[in-house]
C-alpha cells in the first residue's frame, strides 16, 4: 500500500517533468518558421538539413560555428526534432557519449534568441536559428533545403498558440 499523498507527489513530478500540458484538441495553433541565420557578411546563402545536422553534431563544415538556443526552449526542441531527428533526452545522451569518447563538445547554448542574433551578426562564421519573426538586422536568412521560411513546405518550424 502507498503512503497518503504519494500519488499526488507522483502526479506533481510528472507535470513538472513534462512541462506545459498539450493544448486541448481543437485549440488554435499556428506554425512559425525557425529561420537559419548567418552574418550579413557571410558567404553562406543556402544550407541543407543534412549539413545543418552535421554542424549541430559538432562535425566541422566550412569553418562554421553553430550557436544553439537554450536546452529547454520550445524552439530548441523543434530544432532537435526536425533537424537532428532526436528528442532532447537523446541529444543529451549523444553529448554525454561524445564527452566520454573525448570528442568535440556541443554547440554553445546561448540564453535566448536576441543573444543568438547579436552574435551571429557579429561573427561571419557563426550560424544559428531563431523564430522568423525575431530575425534582427545584421544577419541573413539562408535557404534551408532550397526553401526560405515563408515557403509553405519549409522544413523547420514550431507550433505556437495563436
Amino acid at each position: 500500500m502507498t503512503r497518503p499523498g504519494a500519488a499526488l507527489v507522483l502526479i506533481a513530478s510528472l507535470v513538472l517533468a513534462l512541462g506545459r500540458p498539450a493544448p486541448a484538441a481543437g485549440e488554435p495553433r499556428r506554425r512559425v518558421a525557425l529561420a537559419v541565420i548567418v552574418s550579413a557578411r557571410s558567404q553562406v546563402t543556402s544550407i541543407s538539413s543534412r549539413t545543418l545536422m552535421a554542424l549541430y553534431l559538432a562535425r566541422p563544415v566550412d569553418d562554421l560555428v553553430a550557436l544553439n538556443l537554450p536546452v529547454r526552449s520550445p524552439e530548441r526542441a523543434a530544432f532537435d526534432a526536425r533537424i537532428l531527428k532526436m528528442s532532447g533526452r537523446e541529444v543529451g545522451l549523444y553529448w554525454t557519449d561524445q564527452a566520454v569518447r573525448g570528442e568535440r563538445g556541443a554547440p554553445r547554448a546561448l540564453p535566448g534568441a536576441s543573444t543568438v542574433g547579436k552574435l551571429v551578426a557579429k561573427f561571419p562564421t557563426a550560424i544559428g536559428y531563431l523564430r522568423a519573426d525575431q530575425v534582427p538586422t545584421g544577419v541573413r536568412v539562408v535557404r534551408l533545403d532550397g526553401k526560405l521560411p515563408d515557403d509553405p513546405d519549409y522544413p523547420l518550424w514550431i507550433e505556437v498558440e495563436r
